[in-house]
């Protein structure tokens, strides 16, 4: 049962990932940076896997981030696709960098599916 549960995680997680965390200063401003990029985000084949607000217990980073957000995109190309998309570019000059006060990349990683479960 284990091992078919770990099957289960790593294909749900197989692709492109990215971690993030982020400390937001406006919440208003990041929820239109969310609607207006969810969109753009799903049409390049990315999704979040994970979004987690709260209190920061322990982390190697600057304090203050209360978001973690795990991303994932079908591949590497994907992903920077979305990154280099000019539609996604104006809604995170509009939108991200006034709601935003500090962000941190942690991770960016290639997970591949299990053969045959």
């Amino acid at each position: 049962m284990g091992r078919g549960f770990r099957a289960d995680a790593v294909s749900l997680l197989a692709g492109h990932l990215r971690l993030v965390t982020l400390d937001i200063a406006d919440a208003s401003a990041y929820a239109r940076y969310r609607a207006g990029m969810e969109p753009l985000l799903a049409e390049h084949g990315g999704a979040f896997v994970l979004d987690v607000e709260g209190t920061v217990h322990r982390s190697p980073g600057p304090a203050g981030a209360g978001r973690a957000l795990l991303i994932r995109f079908p591949t590497d190309a994907a992903a920077a696709a979305f990154f280099q998309d000019t539609r996604y570019r104006e809604v995170r000059a509009a939108h991200f960098a006034p709601a935003v006060r500090a962000t941190q990349a942690w991770i960016r990683a290639s997970v591949e599916a299990p053969d045959g479960g």
